[in-house]
């Protein structure tokens, strides 16, 4: 994602597929933008926990260094407090959004 797209609110949303290695097993991931503000990385169903406990410390860890979170700030992202960074958070998050946006996109799609 160029940085000049994010800063001129030219982005309106992007879903980045990758995938990483544990122990030997390709697991798909999902990294999502909007507007280069709000950051989220998705694993597939079924993902072991202490694969994800793995994968959010580490971006815990990323957030809480400041050189990253400079970057990220330049850029225009906002950076959750340390208890918004859970992955309990992040599904209360998309539990709140999806309620929110299907009554305004469900009629959008009949």
């Amino acid at each position: 994602m160029h940085p000049l797209f994010v800063k001129a609110d030219q982005l309106s949303n992007v879903a980045i597929g990758s995938a990483i290695e544990s122990n030997g097993t390709a697991l798909p991931l999902c990294v999502s933008c909007s507007s280069g503000r709000s950051n989220a990385i998705f694993a597939p169903k079924g993902t072991p926990a202490p694969v994800i406990a793995k994968l959010n410390a580490a971006a815990a860890k990323a957030l809480d260094d400041e050189n990253v979170r400079k970057r990220l700030l330049d850029l225009g992202s906002v950076i959750p407090a340390a208890a918004e960074r859970t992955p309990e958070a992040l599904a209360s998050l998309v539990k709140s959004e999806i309620a929110k946006w299907t009554p305004v996109l469900k009629p959008a799609t009949n």
